[in-house]
């Protein structure tokens, strides 16, 4: 149905900010409940899940590395509508087969989503009434490499404040990480993000 091909474009969508390690995005009606990189795509998958496993219910999740059989074992715990993958190892479809409503996906070349970085395209809606919106797509600052964290500071009744402490190199990677993930969220946000 629409929503889940809409649920795995924006997936994509985030996934592409995220190349160089094992990465699993979790997306449902549209917006993303479950984000992680990890050592394993395993260890990704569970993070993601363990986000938010009341929204991951039913969702789509989509991964940057072939789905192997471990992946597959921790996915197979869940309901879920839609897998996309770059590939899936041997086994791995027997384990997706007894499952009813699974869709599965693989997109050969998604390594290619790397390319789409920094680049606006024409996002199309479509209204009720025959009209239609178009626009340019949203480019987040954050995906420039070498982007750079100003402190926060600001002035009232003519005192300034500043923080009172620079965040850390984990802290600034983690809001970069926070930051290229809200980039695929289409509502207002709220986001928990650490290591």
């Amino acid at each position: 149905g629409k929503t889940n091909i809409t649920d795995a474009d924006n997936a994509l969508n985030i996934l592409r900010y995220f190349t160089g390690t094992p990465t699993v995005v979790i997306v449902k009606h549209n917006n993303p409940c479950g984000v992680a990189q990890q050592d394993t795509l395993a260890d990704a998958y569970r993070e993601a899940y363990l986000a938010d496993r009341v929204a991951a219910f039913g969702g789509c999740i989509a991964a940057n590395r072939s789905i192997d059989l471990a992946t597959a074992k921790e996915i197979d715990q869940q309901y879920a509508e839609v897998v996309v993958a770059p590939d899936f190892e041997k086994g791995v479809m027997d384990i997706f087969a007894k499952k009813k409503n699974l869709r599965v996906i693989r997109i050969g070349n998604i390594d290619r989503l790397q390319d789409f970085v920094g680049k606006r395209f024409v996002d199309f809606k479509s209204l009720i009434d025959g009209g239609v919106v178009a626009q340019w797509s949203f480019v987040p600052e954050m995906a420039i490499k070498d982007f750079q964290f100003i402190p926060a500071q600001c002035e009232y009744k003519g005192k300034t404040y500043r923080i009172e402490r620079a965040p850390t190199k984990r802290e600034c990677d983690d809001m970069r990480f926070g930051w290229l993930v809200e980039s695929g969220i289409t509502t207002n946000a709220v986001m928990y993000v650490k290591n």
